[in-house]
């Protein structure tokens, strides 16, 4: 291919200071030509299609990109002549992505001078090409981002179409909105991509037509390693076929630009002819091999077998035999061609995670994903469930899949940082027998997602449709795998309205979504398969099936809700006699300890769940004294993450389905974290009064399993504090609103039946159908309901604010994730709550050394910690109630960051950059702005106003 100098001089990166060790360039003198950079790009994108991406993802994109015959008919051609030419055309967007480098603001942002001998040379390049203005040079404007050029250059000086112009227009994450091109258009800005508008004859000069011969070249040379002729062969994507075609780009570019992968070349033996195809092919096999990024997902026909449920969860001492439901959600599974969303509700304890996992892997082979995500609502139940996800994923099969743990705390998990290998490299040279591994790649909060197989808070899924840099990047990682999302019942309204639009978006790009719930309102049942089909049918305005509605109120239990293509179904299983009967009863809180004194007078296990943190605190100082420091135990989240994890993980031991580690003794007084995705048994259960539905969850922890009971609990019971009582507690109205609380106070039975009763009590209470259920009711909810509905629509209006739009509303990237919130608002933005802090907690015990208050490391704090002893002092992280960062966020900030000057060497650790470390005394106890802090070790953080000197309120 011959290629001119000018083009030749062109550059795309010079060395970064701290890459400079890791090339043969001699006295950094390394730096890498534009051409280079777009054909290593072009290869890496072919890598990604043809070894990487799942034939779910690459159908997505063609059929954003042709007519729907044609793609549907490409479906059976996989690797035939219509993906062929799509693929042509993802690579090009990749072979252009850089093209805005090619202009005189980007090329001449050298230093003058002798100082630097790669600027020195290719100032000489590119003035020996005509690229530079004659004489003395600099820029004295502001230069426009380079990614900007490229979008202009390419749509209204190369002809590209503007579907195309603008992925390149994308590639550093954020697409440029309708104002910021209108007002950069190229014969505005001319001197941005060739020289000042002064310069002697712009119109005719050599120095323009230099320029203009050099842009024809680069988009020739893009077209023919693309394997097109011209750009009338350029298909016209859509807006979501735009959309991962721009997250593929992005990927390609950082794997292209990393220097590990694609050393530099050296400036003192510069490219005067460009290397053969051959040679080029041999540099992206090199860095692909070192890379090793797992292939997609190679599917068995083990999910057509009889026994599937044994061979995916059949332990050792045991068959696995599915229940009705699971055999059931199978069954559906099997018998659907088109898949999309199916919601599974069913009682806790039934086994929804295996049906779910069961029907994801046959929505995976159907779809062709290469994986799945599962989302949970916490941090803990994410953790919680890991390692029964990895033990699925190695049974899968025999190939190699990267796993990944979603949240903000998942580098402190030890069942996670197991499956890195030894090498912490960017390739990730796992062994032979080490079949599932967290490939190093895709660590950090951009790419995770990215990895095969994901478990994480559902936050993650519902930033697919927050205004995000690099948003893209997620929309490619949802449209290579099936989506679970479990106890769905607990997301608001705000985080509802994100979860409607992230559906309506998985369903554009026909993602498989399976929902599971013990305790969903119909109405939210409705709801999340009406923004499904929304998402997959542009013209949607209602159900097809009109005469089939059923499925919109049905109180059947447990319920199985799925759509095949645009159609709506419902399975529900037959009513069989009560699987347990639960007695509810009012307990008056005066009482408590005396009720619970008489109940574990011959041994038992008693959970005890209120609804604020500073109670259960004050219940358990009580108990403590009361009953025994071995026999209480308190668990909330305002303790220290690693004491949580610890606590959680004692917890599960001694109270889970395995009875042989079970205390003859024991109280558990705990917080809404007792409620979710937690398999913990209890003889008896206490809990404050909740909606109902939280409330289902909650006795849901109650003689959960087939245990031999302590004598006196025979039957399931659940106290209810101040049941009777026409007061509902203060702080249970703040958190849950006096609506939900009075209505589930009302239509509570003295008798609940599991699972019959479930559907029926949470419709009643959330649709608000509450006259059907209880004829005689005499209470006036108008005021609370009204004042709960104009809540619920406050939450909506808050989430709109910086949602994406829906997919259908426009035809091109333009704007579409402009505006978006600061990097560190962004995963507060999809939970409704107030600002939150977190901070590390140290005990000082001498000016120069602290003491870690979990592990007891005793750590000097005038070095850099290492490694190991950095991931301890991280571990030891607190969320500060919002009592304190609720009105003086910037004041407690500054007086953190003060507190925090003594630990500045901390700083320069990468895991505990930015953190912010306060230091408590001898005593655990310290002052924050206004406040007196304790930790107690057995209670957790405590906190009061100091006033006057008195802090007996802590």
């Amino acid at each position: 291919m011959d290629i001119s100098s000018a083009a030749l001089a062109l550059w795309a990166k010079k060395p970064k200071k701290y890459n400079r060790h890791i090339y043969d360039a001699q006295n950094d003198t390394g730096y890498l030509p534009l051409l280079i950079h777009l054909w290593d790009t072009a290869n890496v994108m072919r890598k990604l299609w043809q070894s990487w991406a799942s034939q779910k993802l690459k159908n997505a994109i063609v059929e954003g990109c042709v007519d729907e015959e044609t793609a549907e008919l490409a479906r059976y051609d996989p690797g035939g002549k219509t993906e062929n030419r799509v693929l042509s055309t993802v690579i090009i967007c990749a072979a252009t992505h850089d093209f805005g480098k090619a202009t005189l603001d980007f090329a001449a942002n050298l230093r003058s001078g002798d100082s630097d001998p790669v600027d020195q040379a290719l100032r000489h390049f590119l003035g020996r090409a005509g690229l530079l203005p004659s004489g003395s040079f600099s820029i004295e404007h502001k230069p426009l981002r380079h990614a900007l050029m490229s979008q202009i250059l390419l749509q209204e000086c190369m002809g590209l179409h503007r579907s195309l112009a603008i992925i390149a227009g994308s590639h550093h994450g954020s697409t440029p909105d309708a104002h910021t091109l209108s007002r950069n258009k190229f014969k505005v800005q001319r001197r941005h991509y060739y020289g000042p508008e002064n310069g002697p004859e712009i119109e005719g000069s050599a120095h323009r037509r230099a320029w203009e011969e050099t842009w024809k070249e680069l988009i020739d040379f893009s077209l023919k390693i693309s394997g097109l002729e011209t750009v009338d062969d350029l298909l016209k994507p859509n807006l979501q076929a735009q959309v991962l075609i721009s997250g593929l780009v992005i990927l390609a570019d950082w794997i292209a630009s990393n220097e590990l992968l694609f050393p530099l070349c050296d400036i003192e033996n510069p490219l005067f002819r460009l290397p053969s195809k051959i040679e080029m092919e041999r540099r992206a096999d090199a860095a692909w091999d070192r890379l090793k990024l797992t292939e997609p997902w190679e599917f068995n026909s083990d999910w057509m077998q009889d026994d599937f449920y044994n061979l995916r969860f059949g332990l050792n001492a045991g068959y696995f035999k599915p229940r009705p439901m699971q055999t059931l959600a199978k069954e559906i599974a099997e018998s659907i061609d088109y898949p999309g969303i199916m919601i599974i509700e069913a009682p806790m304890g039934q086994g929804k995670t295996e049906a779910a996992l069961a029907v994801a892997e046959i929505f995976a082979a159907k779809s062709e994903c290469s994986g799945i995500f599962f989302a949970l609502p916490t941090q803990a139940t994410s953790n919680g469930i890991f390692p029964r996800i990895v033990r699925w994923v190695e049974r899968l099969g025999s190939e190699k899949h990267t796993i990944q743990l979603a949240h903000g705390n998942a580098e402190f998990n030890d069942a996670f940082i197991d499956l890195f290998p030894t090498n912490s490299q960017i390739e990730a040279d796992s062994t032979d027998e080490q079949r599932l591994f967290a490939h190093q790649w895709f660590s950090g909060r951009k790419k995770s997602m990215l990895a095969d197989f994901v478990v994480g808070t559902v936050d993650q899924l519902l930033l697919m449709v927050l205004k995000q840099k690099h948003l893209m990047l997620r929309h490619v990682a949802f449209a290579n795998k099936v989506v679970i999302i479990d106890e769905c019942h607990a997301y608001d309204a705000y985080m509802n309205e994100y979860l409607h639009r992230a559906l309506m978006w998985l369903a554009a790009y026909k993602v498989p979504v399976v929902i599971l719930s013990a305790t969903l309102p119909a109405t939210q049942r409705r709801n999340l398969v009406e923004a499904y089909l929304q998402g997959r049918t542009a013209d949607f305005e209602g159900f097809p099936d009109s005469g089939n509605t059923e499925w919109m109120t049905s109180q059947e239990y447990p319920l199985i809700t799925y759509t095949d293509a645009d159609k709506v179904m419902e399975q529900h299983l037959p009513s069989s006699p009560p699987e347990r009967e639960v007695e509810i009863c009012s307990l008056d809180w005066e009482a408590l300890e005396d009720t619970v004194r008489g109940a574990i007078s011959g041994g038992g296990c008693i959970g005890i769940v209120v609804n604020t943190v500073r109670r259960a605190q004050e219940l358990g100082d009580q108990f403590r004294k009361a009953f025994g420091e071995d026999v209480v135990e308190v668990f909330h989240s305002a303790f220290l993450a690693q004491a949580r994890a610890d606590k959680e993980s004692d917890l599960l031991l001694r109270l889970g389905k395995d009875q042989s580690h079970r205390p003859h003794t024991s109280i558990v007084i705990g917080t809404q974290v007792l409620e979710q995705s937690l398999d913990i048994d209890f003889d008896l259960l206490i809990t404050d009064l909740c909606p109902m539905d939280l409330l289902i969850q909650r006795i849901g922890r109650l003689q959960r399993h087939k245990l031999k009971r302590p004598p006196g609990f025979e039957r399931a019971r659940c106290f209810v504090i101040d049941l009777d009582s026409d007061e509902v507690n203060r702080g249970s109205i703040y958190i849950y609103g006096s609506y939900l609380l009075r209505l589930t106070r009302d239509l509570l039975p003295s008798l609940l039946s599991f699972p019959g009763d479930i559907p029926r009590l949470v419709q009643a209470v959330y649709d608000g159908k509450y006259n059907e259920l209880v004829h005689d009711i005499n209470e006036d909810y108008s005021e609370d309901q009204k004042k709960y509905e104009e809540l619920i629509e406050r939450k909506k209006r808050k989430a709109r604010s910086y949602k994406i739009e829906k997919p259908s509303l426009s035809d091109t990237m333009i704007g579409w994730n402009s505006d978006e919130p600061a990097d560190h608002e962004g995963e507060a933005s999809v939970r409704d709550g107030e600002p939150s802090i977190d901070v590390i907690l140290v005990q000082q015990i001498s000016e120069m050394q602290i003491k870690l208050i979990v592990s007891g490391e005793v750590v000097d704090i005038n070095e850099v910690p290492k490694n190991d002893v950095a991931m301890l002092i991280a571990r030891e992280t607190l969320r500060l109630p919002l009592a304190i960062t609720r009105w003086n966020e910037d004041v407690l900030i500054d007086e953190l960051e003060e507190k925090a000057k003594q630990f500045s060497l901390f700083q320069e650790s990468p895991w505990l950059k930015g953190s912010l470390i306060l230091a408590l005394d001898d005593l655990l106890c310290t002052k924050l702005c206004g406040f007196m802090l304790e930790y107690d070790m057995k209670l957790g953080l405590r906190y009061s106003k100091k006033e006057n000197g008195d802090d007996s309120n802590l």
